[in-house]
């Protein structure tokens, strides 16, 4: 069963050495630490629209998918 995690923001964006795009999120209610790449299909469209529009100077909030991650 797949979690949902709400991202704060959307940092960067990627290709790794194997062609796969990727975004470098923060989570909400985490600090810069636990800032991680997430694969684009991992992703849902939100997150996307939401990095195009950060990269003009506004965040919002989106949302993650596929993706589990445990609170250390």
């Amino acid at each position: 069963m797949s979690k949902f995690h709400e991202v704060w923001k959307a940092l960067d964006k990627r290709t790794d050495t194997c062609g796969r795009v990727q975004y470098l999120v923060r989570w909400r209610g985490f600090g810069t630490k636990y800032d991680s790449w997430v694969n684009e299909g991992d992703t849902n469209e939100r997150l996307k629209q939401v990095f195009r529009i950060g990269h003009q100077g506004r965040y919002s909030e989106c949302y993650i998918v596929k993706k589990v991650f445990e609170k250390s």
